[in-house]
């Protein structure tokens, strides 16, 4: 583990040494038991099939997996502090992998990357102090505003997690601020994969300001470092603007800004400074919520000298068919809209029922070439607080000679959590 890291984890743990120092060990040991038979269990189960025709492979996937989760949280030790464990392992039901996990050698099959796992997804010690902050340390979900540049890449069998030390405080009137040192990245395909694991020496930090009259401002400062990932390393500052004007009780504008630049940092050897822009405008009126984008992400026109986002849930972003995870050497430039639904019903199967459709076209931000256009379609449902299912769709076309392959998916998803 490395030194800062290290030196965190005994500034995090100093707020309650002065307590347990006080303490005889046996009493602290009575206090640990109790904790522990006091605390919270949990169990979560998501099954997916997954089709995948993509026109740059020989043959479609089918890939039917199934992510379990067992998980255990403590009760308060003393004075705030906690313990969490939970246990996740990603299993394919059907005995014939019709998919290419990324590591199982079929590459005549589409990319699926939900290879078979068991791991600890989190382990954690949390502490809340009532007055100034809460921490944590260990292995932890970060998640920072809408996930563009940090998130749990939550939408794959095998959630991405951070071996880190975090610290953060929302005790100041309308200020939420977050720091991170990140010291290892458990990416979403698996340490099993060559790519699955990233030493890390990352500075993550994130301040926002909710008591604007029509918003929330954030800024945030992301200096990532990774040792056995060097071209993914940089530094991202920007800030954003995110809020909505209610009309009336059920009319209201929807709004989002925001900016980021980024350049090389640590042992990249590309020299670049990219930028990041995206503009949302929309209107929710009752049930339905309408919206339109244009976000983009630029690039000095090779590869490694594009915006990159090695740490977001890049899912949520540049439709669902993921085919720009990465930054095209060209930049991307992607212009969307939306409508979603969400039914209201006193009939079972009907209520909490919702629907959305997105539309993309994607260009090319430096040559205003054309990469094609994408269709996303959902329809979800919440039986209750514990059970739920979808159903998803994505459907790109890409346009001819731009390196690109048509790929139509869909998605259908079953869940639990207990």
């Amino acid at each position: 583990m490395k030194k800062l890291l290290l030196i965190s984890s005994i500034l995090c743990i100093s707020a309650f040494f002065e307590d347990a120092a006080a303490r005889s060990v046996s009493q602290l040991a009575d206090d640990t038991v109790s904790a522990v038979k006091q605390g919270k269990p949990y169990l979560k189960f998501r099954y997916r099939y997954e089709f995948n025709d993509d026109d740059a492979a020989r043959k479609n996937a089918n890939a039917s997996t199934l992510r379990s989760v067992i998980g255990y949280e403590t009760a308060p030790i003393f004075e705030g502090l906690k313990g969490l464990l939970e246990i996740e392992n990603v299993k394919t039901i059907a005995s014939n992998e019709m998919f290419n996990d990324g590591n199982n050698g079929k590459t005549r099959y589409p990319l699926v990357p939900d290879p078979e796992i068991t791991e600890i997804n989190q382990l954690y010690l949390s502490y809340e102090d009532p007055y100034l902050f809460s921490a944590k340390l260990g292995r932890q979900i970060l998640k920072f505003d809408n996930e563009r540049f940090i998130g749990e890449n939550g939408w794959r069998q095998n959630q991405q997690t951070m071996d880190a030390v975090q610290f953060s405080t929302d005790r100041f009137a309308g200020i939420d601020a977050t720091y991170a040192y990140v010291a290892n990245v458990n990416l979403a395909p698996g340490d099993r994969l060559p790519d699955g694991d990233w030493e890390s020496s990352s500075h993550l930090l994130n301040i926002s300001y909710d008591k604007l009259a029509l918003g929330k401002i954030t800024g945030y400062a992301y200096f990532m470092d990774f040792d056995n990932s060097i071209a993914n390393s940089n530094q991202t500052i920007g800030a954003s603007f995110d809020g909505n004007y209610p009309f009336s009780q059920s009319l209201a504008a929807l709004y989002r800004f925001e900016y980021a630049t980024q350049q090389d940092y640590g042992d990249n050897r590309n020299d670049y400074d990219a930028g990041y822009y995206q503009a949302m405008g929309g209107v929710k009126l009752g049930a339905t919520t309408l919206q339109s984008s244009y976000e983009v992400l630029e690039s000095e026109g090779t590869a490694g000298k594009a915006f990159r986002t090695p740490l977001a849930t890049t899912h949520r972003f540049q439709g669902w068919a993921d085919k720009f995870t990465t930054t095209p050497a060209q930049g991307i430039e992607d212009l969307n809209a939306s409508a979603s639904y969400k039914l209201t019903s006193s009939s079972e199967i009907l209520n909490n029922l919702s629907f959305t459709a997105r539309y993309h076209m994607f260009t090319a931000q430096n040559t205003g070439t054309d990469y094609g256009t994408e269709i996303d379609l959902l329809a979800e449902k919440q039986f209750s607080d514990k059970y739920y299912a979808q159903i998803k769709g994505a459907d790109f076309d890409a346009e001819p000679g731009v390196g690109l392959s048509d790929t139509k998916k869909i998605w259908l998803t079953m869940g639990a959590n207990f």
